[in-house]
């Protein structure tokens, strides 16, 4: 089984993965319920930017597919192997399983954009139809097309218990900080450390649907998000000379008010 394509560009997911995770494992279970593991604070993304962290590679929110499978709700196999012999276990494989395949740079031969990471994997099934979530796109391989473009590893994730209980919102939220001490001093890092919460706080949003000051919170605080995304975009295409802070500091700090309220009625 795989996701369409546009249940992969709805998915709320940092890569292509989690994406595909996601996609897939809301055919079975409300996924929303498992985004309170994966909270962080506004002041806790802007530090880690400052410090060279890197959206491709950003390990300061926990995916999501890790912690399906440490609450038993799904398990994943790796699997290293010729591409004669992934064919042939994609013949096999339970039509609800998902299978990823990790890809080399010929299958990227056309394409006018790149994924961000080396390790890439796409969505296949045992027809060899694909989706791939970057650049967003479906088709169908030979067994010749196949066999030039896989890079050696599958990826496969089963459902295990679907009536587990997933865990109530992270406990990690009380210990932590949310005073505001450093900024990522680049556009480029302040671009990238929005681009994680934009992701976290459309995480949150769906998390406290059910709870309407909470709600309500979260909605504004993506709305400024986005402006706040899309007004350092502009500085970077249009390369003006004004500094980020002349351009996005009333959206900041109103982002960074918003965030606030949110802990304040999380925390009542």
């Amino acid at each position: 089984m795989i996701p369409t394509k546009s249940e992969v560009n709805r998915a709320l997911g940092l890569s292509c993965v989690e994406k595909y995770f996601l996609s897939w494992l809301d055919r079975f279970i409300d996924v929303s319920r498992l985004y309170g593991e994966t909270f962080i604070t506004f002041s806790q993304v802007m530090e880690d930017f400052s410090y060279g962290a890197t959206y491709q590679n950003y390990v300061g929110v926990k995916r999501v597919q890790d912690i399906a499978e440490e609450q038993g709700i799904v398990t994943h196999q790796f699997i290293s192997c010729k591409a004669d012999g992934v064919i042939e276990i994609l013949k096999k494989r339970n039509e609800n399983e998902l299978c990823l395949v990790r890809v080399n740079g010929n299958f990227f031969k056309g394409y006018k954009r790149l994924p961000w990471r080396e390790d890439h994997y796409i969505a296949v099934d045992e027809n060899l139809h694909y989706v791939n979530e970057y650049p967003l796109s479906e088709g169908d391989f030979s067994s010749a097309q196949f066999e030039e473009s896989y890079d050696g590893a599958l990826l496969i994730y089963a459902t295990e218990n679907l009536d587990v209980k997933p865990n109530a919102f992270t406990s990690r939220i009380w210990n932590e900080s949310f005073e505001l001490k450093k900024l990522p001093g680049t556009l480029s890092d302040f671009l990238s450390a929005i681009g994680v919460l934009r992701v976290a706080r459309k995480r949150l949003e769906k998390y406290f649907a059910f709870h309407t000051a909470i709600g309500e919170l979260c909605r504004k605080d993506n709305e400024l998000l986005d402006k706040l995304y899309m007004n350092a975009r502009m500085l970077q295409i249009k390369r003006e000379k004004v500094g980020l802070k002349e351009r996005c500091e009333e959206l900041f700090l109103q982002t960074v008010q918003t965030e606030e309220s949110i802990f304040e009625e999380i925390q009542k």
